[in-house]
């Protein structure tokens, strides 16, 4: 009873963020599988959510509150292509605390030891509510698109080295796709008259302009104040940051774009801004 009370608790935050909720049937340690939607149109990555309820959790001992998993599973988790939280919720007082086993677990420690089980700690900060969901599901979409777009350039560049000369548009074809929707994802490429936001640009301009405490190139000025847009703007969007090399690819991405063929100096000229 516990169990099924928390799991439809947590399930409704899932549904109030307009994700869809399947309860898995068979038990291999995941309670859910969450299908989250961003405007209407559905992800293409997905989490595995496993509930732990409490009748009551004592606030006053929550520092050393954890719960234990066997050790193939904490693995399992660990490795998984998809997101995978686990929530302990609180039913008494209708509340829950959320962690990522990836962030707690060392496979290659568990291998190595003779634990049977290992134990998985939340922080009395990390609350799961619509906020949080929210932000899982924007992890989860940059996880998904991290990957696809190294494997995408992986496949690139084995291409570019071993293949004939067409093998590697392909993959280079894929790993422009990953980054642009991830862009679109954000809405720093949008579908309106203006492809880049007015706003976006402003910044671009702006920061371009920013006198930088040594001399840079026009080329390093751009890229510099580029880079940090499109990292504050994800940071603001998503509440989570980029893996380095999904940074400096979705910045080339929509330097390309802003470019258009030109040079940096060539572009600053068009602006205004020489």
């Amino acid at each position: 009873m516990i169990g099924s009370k928390a799991a439809a608790a947590v399930s409704r935050i899932w549904l109030e963020i307009d994700a869809a909720v399947d309860e898995v049937r068979n038990d291999y340690g995941e309670d859910l599988l969450v299908q989250t939607s961003l405007r209407g149109e559905v992800d293409p990555s997905r989490i595995w959510v496993q509930v732990k309820g409490r009748l009551h959790i004592d606030p006053d001992a929550f520092k050393r509150k954890s719960v234990r998993v066997p050790i193939d599973r904490a693995i399992r988790w660990a490795y998984s292509a998809e997101t995978v939280v686990v929530v302990l919720w609180d039913v008494s007082a209708d509340r829950g605390w959320f962690t990522y086993p990836r962030m707690q677990v060392d496979p290659i420690e568990l291998l190595l030891s003779d634990k049977q089980s290992v134990a998985l700690k939340f922080e009395e900060s990390a609350i799961f509510d619509q906020a949080a969901a929210t932000s899982i599901a924007w992890e989860a979409r940059i996880e998904h698109s991290f990957g696809r777009y190294l494997v995408a350039m992986d496949n690139y560049s084995t291409a570019e080295k071993f293949g004939n000369k067409g093998d590697s548009q392909q993959p280079y074809r894929a790993a422009s796709f990953a980054l642009y929707d991830l862009l679109c994802k954000v809405q720093i490429v949008t579908d309106g008259d203006d492809i880049l936001p007015k706003k976006f640009m402003t910044m671009l301009k702006n920061g371009y302009k920013h006198p930088w405490e040594e001399p840079l190139p026009p080329e390093d000025r751009f890229f510099y104040a580029l880079q940090l847009i499109v990292i504050g703007h994800f940071q603001e969007v998503t509440g989570s940051g980029l893996p380095t090399a999904l940074a400096e690819g979705t910045a080339n991405f929509v330097a390309n774009m802003i470019l258009s063929g030109r040079s940096v100096l060539e572009w600053a000229q068009d602006e205004g801004l020489s």
